[in-house]
């Protein structure tokens, strides 16, 4: 075990308890709804939370294993090469990934409208699916999977990440059932589990295609053991680049936009002795994340300017606690808390903006600078 184990496990007691606390606050917030622009059309929006899967692991982005092979062959992908997650913990993400909350902000996350119910008020049918267990306690999913039209949980209370009959594919006859509904526009939040930690466990057996003798060293020399449990981490990713495709393909024929981005990343012994993820260490590993955008080809011919306006925008620096800014962008709806400048795809977007992950400022390529 590594010795930055303690360090984790004091964080995550605290981060428990305060989140409990946050819970409460934020089932009994009544927050207005404001809407000043609607001109959304878009039938089919997907976004895809993934879960602690790195940009480094993936092919897609250059990475020497092939996890990434279904996804690197598509041409219809936008691949975003310098986006990073607001923090390394999967809570502390999504108080900030579907509201208007971010490390700039004042209060508390949910003293913010969610983009959840700016979307129901603008007339659209929202989903929430997830792989993860449904806690009826602390989470933020608890909150934001409420505001939603419709919700799934397969794995109910049974502790998803612990248990290794719980692949994400299960996600993808529910996903099936949710094309069926009749609505004219439809939101749809699909939570995988992706590569979670204890990562042997989350594909199926014909996905072990990586062993510890594929794997090489990193920042340095590597134990057996290390490099086998790096493998294991590839073929999660791997089993992810299925699932994902899988989710696409699915809406190939329909008018519909699917945006991927995990929550955040993982360190496997990339650049520290650790593997796993948490706010209480400084890895940008576990930040720097992939970001993905699918157009069907109606969705192209049909908005033609916002295909530009994406195609365009994927060298910019972004972090996806501002996301919800790109999504409304993208949906043509505004409220009073939206900015364009924090919408990565908008003309007025400000890429001068400080990247600030733990106490540090995080340049691509330079990784995590400290805040003097």
């Amino acid at each position: 075990m590594s010795s930055l184990a303690p360090v984790r496990l004091i964080y995550m007691a605290s981060s428990i308890y305060i989140d409990r606390l946050d819970l409460q606050q934020a089932m009994n917030a009544n927050t207005p709804i404001v809407i000043t622009k609607n001109e959304s059309s878009i039938p089919y929006f997907v976004y895809i939370v993934g879960e602690s899967t790195s940009r480094n692991h993936m092919s897609l982005y250059g990475y020497d294993l092939e996890t990434s092979p279904l996804l690197s062959k598509r041409k219809d992908i936008y691949i975003f090469d310098d986006v990073i997650s607001p923090h390394a913990n999967t809570t502390a993400v999504l108080k900030k990934l579907f509201c208007f909350y971010d490390y700039e902000s004042s209060g508390s996350w949910y003293d913010y409208q969610s983009l959840f119910n700016i979307l129901n008020a603008a007339g659209y049918y929202t989903c929430w699916l997830s792989n993860h267990e449904r806690r009826p306690g602390w989470d933020p999913r608890t909150v934001y999977s409420s505001q939603c039209a419709y919700r799934d949980f397969p794995d109910k209370f049974k502790g998803s990440q612990y248990h290794s009959d719980t692949y994400d594919e299960k996600l993808l006859p529910l996903i099936d059932e949710f094309l069926s509904i009749k609505q004219d526009k439809k939101f749809l939040a699909v939570e995988l589990l992706g590569a979670h930690v204890h990562s042997y466990k989350r594909y199926p057996k014909e996905f072990a295609k990586f062993t510890a003798n594929d794997e090489k060293d990193s920042y340095k020399t590597l134990t057996d053991s290390q490099k086998q449990t790096r493998a294991e981490y590839d073929n999660a990713i791997l089993y992810n680049d299925y699932v994902v495709n899988e989710i696409i393909k699915r809406f190939e024929d329909k008018n519909a936009i699917i945006i991927y981005a995990p929550d955040h990343a993982a360190e496997v012994y990339d650049s520290m002795n650790f593997t796993g993820d948490g706010d209480g260490m400084r890895s940008a590993f576990m930040i720097e994340i992939p970001f993905l955008v699918y157009l069907s080809d109606k969705f192209k011919e049909s908005y033609p300017d916002l295909d530009l306006r994406i195609k365009s925008s994927i060298h910019r620096p972004y972090m996806t606690d501002d996301v919800i800014h790109t999504i409304l962008d993208i949906m043509g709806i505004a409220t009073p808390d939206y900015d364009p400048a924090k919408s990565i795809i908008n003309e007025n977007f400000d890429s001068s903006r400080k990247r600030i992950y733990a106490g540090c400022e995080y340049i691509k390529g330079k990784g995590l600078i400290a805040i003097q």
